[in-house]
This record gives structure tokens, C-alpha cells and sequence, in this order.
């Protein structure tokens, strides 16, 4: 007489391995209702019928259901994976629409994503390490682990250290309206006293920008430096920031060679160089002080002599009245955003009967997935599995081995 096999056991037991992190209290200086992580039978429900759902129907309108499910459930990283999933398989620009406003706690993440915002807090919050920041946001690598499933619009990360309650925003993503060029923005903001680090790259251009931050706008002392390869240009620019606004006395100190130039080499030397001195004001509503030249571009600073000036072209605008703010120097406000803290798989699975005669392994969109007798379940992706293979190592030189010796035997 044959028995079937059955166990119970908690499914987070079998996802042992998923590489999705555990969830922790995390408090951001934004605002927003804090999930505090306890589980909703209909939110169950409502998530294992969508799930069940989009396997047999995979329709964008069920998508967006699993999503708004996961959303309501504080499973950000769901929602955002189950509408890239969605764009990818059936190009639904609701779908893409929906990703953009979509920030992703980075406990959520796998270890390598963990593991490389760590490496990026420890260069932004470290002024000598900037410029290592600005080479990881240049790399292929950087793109094809924040934002590898899409090459269109962005993803968003955040992360709040629970001690000192430092949070770091990223947002990484392709430029739709500049020939889908990657980009990167980042703001790192240190909880003790609110001081401001960020650092973009886009269009061949990076920017590192330090000042302070008052009820979540710009606000004191700023420096900047503005590196453009295309130019082979540096900009230090340095001033006060009055509710994200430019305003007094503003100086700038300009070095250019007037033509191409690697960006990393650019942003490197940045210091040892001769610049030229220009300097500018702004009044108290953002508009520059000085005297105008009589074209459409707005100058904001002459050298010494008046023999020069900075000006910045506004292509069919009125340079009179133009306000300088943070998006001057490339960066928006500082986003808001809700915070939320990751469910516990063992919080939301439960005790679950496992059928091990029914148990199914696949690899489905590049991800190991396990089947439960129900449902298809995510365990990671099958790359970084492969990664974290004891052996592959060893494998990879039998492998090379194995080449040299046919080599050797074809000659």
C-alpha cells in the first residue's frame, strides 16, 4: 500500500532560500501611513485569487488587480514586479504609468540589490568616495541590477538605517524624452543634522550637490559641481538655498576645455584645475539681480570685469522673471514618499499543507519559482543563485581546463 507524502510546515520554511529580505520598523522623515506589518485574512484572499487568476488569465486589468492587492498589503516589491511583468508581456502604458509612483523599501530586496545600495550609502556619504557613486551609476552593471526587467520610465528605491535614521532615495531608469539614455538621481540625507547629498548622472553629465534640508525643501548653504563630458566643462557653484529657491550672493568657478572628455577622468580632477571666478545675486523670489543681456537667455554671473558672463538659454522662453531653483543645478525637489514596513513571510504565509507529490520547480522570466499544488511561488532569481553556488568556482575552471586541453589536442 502506497502512501502519499504530506508535511506541514510553514511556507516560508520552503522559501527558505527566497532571497526577498524580513521585514523591520523603518522611519523616513516622509510622510505617510506606516504598515505596521500585521495580516488581513481578505488581503490574503484577495492576493491568492489574483495570483490564481493571471496564470490562467493574464490580462492587464488582472495585473493591475494583483497589484493593487499587493499594494494594500504592503508588498511594494510585488506590486512593482507584477506591473513590469504586465508592460512586458502586454505593453500596457497604465501598467508603466502606475511603476513610476512606485518606491520600493530595500529590505524587500535580494542581497545583491541590498548589498550594492550599501556599497552606494558608503560612497555618498563619505566625500572623498563621490566619485566612485558617480562610476557605479556609469557602469552596464549598476543598470542591469536596479532596473533589469524594463527600458523604459524608472524604479525607485529608499532605505532608512533604523539607528541613525539616515535615508537614501534612488531612482534609476531610462530618459524616454532623450534617446532612453540610463540615469541616475540619488539623495542621501543624514538624520542626525539634515544635510543633504546628491549625486546624478544623465546625459553624460554628474552633478554632486550639498546642502540642507528644511520640511522637505532645499534650504541653507549649497555647493555643487556640475561635470559635462561632452564639453569637458566643470562648474563649482556655490550659494544659499531659501525653501529650495536661489537666492543673495551666488559664485561660480568655471573650468572648460571646450571639447570632449571622459566624465569619470572629468568628475576625478575636478578640483586640480584653474578656474575662472564669476559671480552672481539673486533676490529673495529666485530671479537673478544682474544686468541682462539683450537676447533670450537670463545671465546670472559676470567675472570681475564684466568682460564674461554665465548665461542660462531658455530656447523660446523670456529669460526676465526666469527663477532659479534646484532644477537648475538638476535636481527636483526632494520626493515624498510613504514609508511602510515589509511583512514577515512567516506573518503572511501561515502554516500551510504542503502535497510534496505535487511540489513543481521551474525557471519562469529568468526566476526560480515553486509550486505549491495551488500556486506558482517567486523563489529568486536564478543568476544570483547561480552566484552563490559553492562550486562555480570550481566548475568554471574545469570548464577552462576542459577548452585548454581540446585546444591543446586540436593543434
Amino acid at each position: 500500500m502506497k502512501y502519499k507524502n504530506y508535511i506541514v510546515v510553514l511556507l516560508i520554511t520552503i522559501m527558505a532560500f527566497s532571497l526577498n529580505g524580513c521585514g523591520q520598523q523603518d522611519t523616513s522623515m516622509t510622510s505617510g501611513n506606516i504598515i505596521d506589518g500585521s495580516v488581513n485574512t481578505k488581503m490574503s484572499e484577495d492576493i491568492a485569487k489574483y495570483e490564481t487568476l493571471v496564470q490562467s488569465e493574464p490580462t492587464p486589468e488582472n495585473h493591475l488587480a494583483l497589484a493593487n492587492a499587493y499594494q494594500v498589503a504592503s508588498q511594494m516589491k510585488n506590486q512593482r514586479n507584477t506591473l513590469e511583468f504586465s508592460y512586458r508581456l502586454t505593453s500596457d502604458v497604465a501598467a508603466l504609468d502606475a511603476l513610476q509612483s512606485i518606491v520600493v523599501n530595500t529590505v524587500e530586496e535580494s542581497p545583491a540589490i541590498q548589498s550594492e545600495v550599501d556599497r552606494l550609502i558608503q560612497n555618498i556619504s563619505i566625500p572623498e568616495y563621490n566619485t566612485e557613486a558617480v562610476g557605479m551609476f556609469m557602469s552596464p552593471e549598476w543598470m542591469s541590477l536596479m532596473m533589469p526587467k524594463i527600458k523604459d520610465g524608472h524604479r525607485n528605491y529608499y532605505f532608512t538605517d533604523s539607528e541613525t535614521q539616515d535615508t537614501i532615495y534612488i531612482q534609476v531608469g531610462y530618459m524616454t524624452d532623450n534617446g532612453n539614455n540610463p540615469y541616475t538621481k540619488t539623495w542621501y540625507i543624514s538624520g542626525a543634522d539634515q544635510q543633504v547629498t546628491a549625486i546624478s548622472y544623465e546625459n553624460n553629465t554628474a552633478v554632486i550637490m550639498n546642502t540642507g534640508m528644511t520640511e522637505g525643501q532645499y534650504d541653507g548653504p549649497f555647493t555643487a559641481w556640475t561635470c559635462i563630458g561632452d564639453v569637458g566643462a566643470i562648474y563649482h557653484d556655490s550659494g544659499t538655498f531659501k525653501n529650495g529657491i536661489m537666492v543673495g550672493d551666488f559664485s561660480s568657478n568655471v573650468f572648460s576645455l571646450d571639447e570632449p572628455m571622459d566624465l569619470f577622468a572629468l568628475v576625478s580632477t575636478r578640483e586640480g584645475n584653474d578656474f575662472v571666478p564669476y559671480q552672481g545675486h539673486f533676490g529673495e523670489d529666485g530671479v537673478s539681480t544682474m544686468e541682462q543681456p539683450n537676447h533670450n537667455a537670463v545671465a546670472y554671473g559676470y567675472t570681475q570685469d564684466k568682460s564674461a558672463y554665465l548665461f542660462y538659454d531658455l530656447v523660446g522662453e523670456l529669460g526676465s522673471g526666469y527663477i532659479f531653483d534646484s532644477s537648475f543645478l538638476g535636481f527636483t525637489p526632494y520626493p515624498t514618499f510613504t514609508q511602510y514596513t515589509p511583512l514577515l513571510d512567516e506573518k503572511w504565509h501561515g502554516e500551510t499543507m504542503i502535497d510534496l507529490s505535487k511540489i513543481q520547480v521551474r525557471v519562469y522570466d529568468n526566476m526560480i519559482e515553486l509550486f505549491d499544488g495551488t500556486s506558482w511561488h517567486t523563489v529568486g532569481d536564478v543568476n544570483e543563485y547561480i552566484q552563490a553556488d559553492p562550486f562555480l568556482e570550481m566548475n568554471n575552471m574545469e570548464n577552462d581546463n576542459t577548452d585548454d586541453n581540446s585546444t591543446t589536442n586540436d593543434q
